[in-house]
């Protein structure tokens, strides 16, 4: 597979099996870097990848569940049934989803932490298929693909993409053209999927601090709003922006995909236990009135939250009128080109 780097105007080769590092600035971390060295380490000296992250994170902590948990995977593995497919996950992380695709699939990973493509890489040859695996430590404004895709992965990006690329533009303006890029990588008639928060679901509504900023009742606003807050504190807006189910489907429309599928993620996209399509009005009456609906918790820091038994009332009410779609935590979409 050809890159073309745009910085430097050169092309490169990458090919399965390896990481490459284009001199990626690694300004994401959700853990220090000597924690990621010491897991690698480890797993090369022969600890089974699991126990090296809970001897490191503890088990049962948040990191560690966001790190370990097969729920991570589960609506690319088994709902979309992913298989021989050229699929490119850019902000790949700890490689909950791409490692287990392995199997099926030819997977490019594009992250800004060489680390974590390396533990990718690593746990790729017990989940999955290291020789169909390719890491990219990149910054994906600044390369290209010459190849094109069947599907893109944004699990956890675009929400944040203002912030660690294309620094120069509006963080609307940042989104648009990750998903303009984006849409110009996949094959006619390719997928893009989507896994983010919804800015009104209810949780935040109801005052839960952001999953971004750890703040609460602000990124729940319109944009014009959060801008013109910010304005009047003499700050600068967050770099990160989500938005509502409509929200998202104007944008990808503006960007040309067509059609484009919603399906709510309860407790969230994170680590989902129930993911229902937004068209199956039946599926989530019966989730909201007749099962167990699962507890949320902050998607700051992972911290229980004490508005469940509400969040549960509120969502048996919402069920009834036909608007529980809106409301939900988290979304899944899924957009074709």
């Amino acid at each position: 597979m050809q890159i073309f780097i745009e910085t430097t105007g050169e092309s490169r080769t990458v090919d399965f099996g390896g990481v490459y590092d284009f001199n990626a600035t690694d300004s994401y971390r959700d853990t220090g870097v000597v924690a990621i060295s010491r897991i690698v380490r480890e797993i090369r000296e022969g600890k089974p990848w699991k126990q090296a992250v809970f001897d490191e994170f503890g088990v049962g902590s948040w990191i560690s569940d966001i790190i370990t948990s097969d729920a991570r995977h589960r609506f690319y593995t088994e709902s979309l049934s992913l298989c021989d497919q050229r699929v490119l996950d850019i902000g790949s992380g700890w490689g909950q989803i791409a490692a287990p695709l392995t199997k099926k699939n030819d997977l490019f990973c594009v992250d800004l932490s060489l680390d974590k493509l390396v533990f990718t890489q690593l746990i790729s040859r017990v989940e999955g298929d290291s020789s169909r695996f390719c890491g990219i430590a990149a910054d994906i404004g600044k390369i290209h693909f010459q190849e094109k895709f069947d599907t893109i992965i944004l699990n956890g990006v675009l929400e944040w993409i203002p912030k660690f690329t294309f620094s120069s533009k509006t963080v609307p303006e940042a989104q648009y053209d990750l998903l303009r890029r984006a849409k110009q990588q996949l094959k006619p008639g390719g997928r893009i999927v989507i896994g983010i928060e919804n800015r009104i679901g209810l949780k935040y509504l109801l005052g839960v601090p952001d999953d971004h900023i750890g703040r609460p009742n602000l990124l729940n606003l319109d944009w014009e709003t959060v801008v013109k807050i910010s304005e009047d504190q003499n700050v600068e807006p967050p770099r990160v922006r989500t938005m509502t189910m409509n929200e998202y489907e104007d944008l990808l429309k503006k960007v040309g995909f067509l059609p484009i599928e919603f399906y709510c993620a309860f407790p969230d996209y994170k680590i989902p236990e129930r993911v229902i399509s937004v068209n199956d009005s039946e599926g989530l009456t019966n989730f909201a009135l007749n099962e167990t609906v699962p507890n949320e918790r902050s998607g700051y820091d992972g911290a229980s939250i004490d508005i469940n038994r509400e969040l549960k009332s509120h969502y048996r009410t919402f069920a009834r009128m036909g608007v529980l779609k809106y409301f939900s935590p988290s979304y899944y979409i899924v957009a074709f080109a």
